[in-house]
């Protein structure tokens, strides 16, 4: 029964589809005397299914599913083992195993069609049943050895093709191109800054001359009118941006196919963005939709996990993006302070719960700092002898790479000392 008909079938036509997809299921439901007795049959019977779907004693109906039938069986089996846990009905407040319980005794007639519905579609999926590759198999799948590998070879090929196609549509940081475009806007920032080579490659220079404003910005790039009405009304709102001149300079010119526009869009706030932030904060609602309010044991820490803690020494970066989980505490440099007596009693803090193993150090981005007093943290925490790894959360590799220098990597990799701690650096681009 394809979706449509499953979705306009009644709740008799459906436990019927039901117990046809899978006879098992209706046996051990009906022979169970208690819901209990239930669950401990079908975990029994969805292990074996898990145990077949990996090759493990593979049950011959389902030893030829094709990949993508394969793989989403494998979900389906976690899926129903998750739905028939006691932790699961505890925390949801509902179970899923009673009501199939009580239609098979068929003591539930008025179970919902939508219940029934999804309970169909999984036990379809469990068999390789959902139709997920409603065309033709591949020919190489019925093939083995040299041959199948060689036929899978020339439809990776076409595949190949067929996917340059679409990457062709984006702009590639290797098109000489986009080379000589971002080399003219590097030579037309520092003509307007008046700076040297030497000064460029200084990431305290960049941080120095981050981009705060339109009038700056209107002046080394062109903007769109909708990229110009979003950040006047940053302004307006006082939403901080922020732009590194480097990264400034990986900005292409607005085209008809958009290449370039998501570098834009990570630091460009649109005018909706701005509008949704001051619709939220004037009918009060909170932007911290991560709840790091409710997850602060102390100023400076964010703890969510029983073993790892997020450290946060200072509340600006380089570059502000849109998209941060944070921009509701993050300010512009030259708003932001390192406040040292929170953070003080924030290592103290750390010092005294020894449960904590891991820290990431994040922020704003603490690669903002200068290197003695990321010297100076890290150091307080690599003392305490119960954390085993430390972290430092950064976007610095993307927006002003010379931050990565000889002397901070020599001081990082002084606390990296394998077998007793780890240390390493995590971006995202």
């Amino acid at each position: 029964m394809d979706t449509l008909r499953m979705l306009q079938a009644g709740a008799p036509q459906l436990a019927e589809m039901l117990w046809k997809t899978d006879s098992e299921l209706f046996r051990i439901l009906r022979s169970s005397h208690t819901i209990e007795e239930a669950r401990e049959g079908l975990f029994l019977h969805l292990n074996s299914i898990e145990r077949s779907l990996y090759k493990i004693n593979s049950k011959r109906e389902l030893k030829h599913l094709h990949p993508l039938e394969k793989n989403n069986a494998k979900h389906c089996a976690r899926v129903l083992k998750n739905l028939i846990r006691t932790e699961y009905e505890g925390v949801s407040g509902a179970s899923a195993l009673r009501e199939l319980f009580l239609l098979s005794c068929g003591k539930n007639p008025a179970a919902s069609s939508g219940f029934l519905c999804e309970m169909a579609a999984l036990f379809s999926g469990l068999y390789g049943k959902s139709r997920i590759y409603s065309g033709p198999h591949p020919e190489f799948l019925k093939l083995e050895g040299r041959k199948a590998a060689l036929m899978r070879s020339e439809f990776l090929e076409r595949y190949s093709t067929d996917m340059e196609k679409h990457f062709s549509k984006y702009g590639s940081g290797f098109d000489g191109a986009i080379i000589r475009e971002r080399a003219a806007s590097k030579k037309r920032i520092m003509h307007f800054f008046g700076a040297s080579e030497k000064s460029w490659n200084d990431y305290a220079w960049h941080i120095r001359h981050a981009i705060s404003d339109l009038k700056t910005l209107k002046k080394l790039v062109k903007l769109t009118r909708e990229e110009e009405r979003g950040i006047a009304l940053a302004e307006k709102y006082g939403i901080p941006f922020q732009i590194t001149p480097y990264y400034l300079s990986l900005f292409l010119s607005p085209n008809p196919l958009k290449k370039g526009r998501a570098i834009r869009a990570q630091v460009l706030p649109s005018a909706k963005y701005c509008r949704g932030c001051m619709q939220a904060k004037r009918s009060g609602a909170s932007l911290d939709f991560m709840e790091e309010g409710s997850t602060s044991p102390i100023r400076c820490i964010t703890r969510r996990y029983p073993k790892i803690l997020i450290l946060k020494p200072y509340d600006s970066c380089p570059q502000i993006c849109v998209y941060c989980q944070r921009n509701w505490e993050i300010k512009r440099l030259c708003d932001a302070k390192v406040q040292k007596a929170p953070l003080l009693r924030a290592l103290r803090w750390i010092r005294k719960n020894r449960n904590i193993s891991e820290v990431l150090i994040t922020g704003g981005d603490p690669l903002t700092l200068s290197d003695s007093f990321l010297d100076w943290i890290i150091g307080a925490v690599a003392k305490m002898p119960h954390i085993r790894r430390i972290r430092i959360g950064t976007r610095t590799l993307v927006t002003v790479p010379f931050r990565i220098t000889p002397r901070l990597v020599r001081i990082l990799s002084k606390y990296h000392v394998p077998g007793k701690r780890e240390l390493c650096i995590v971006t995202h681009v």
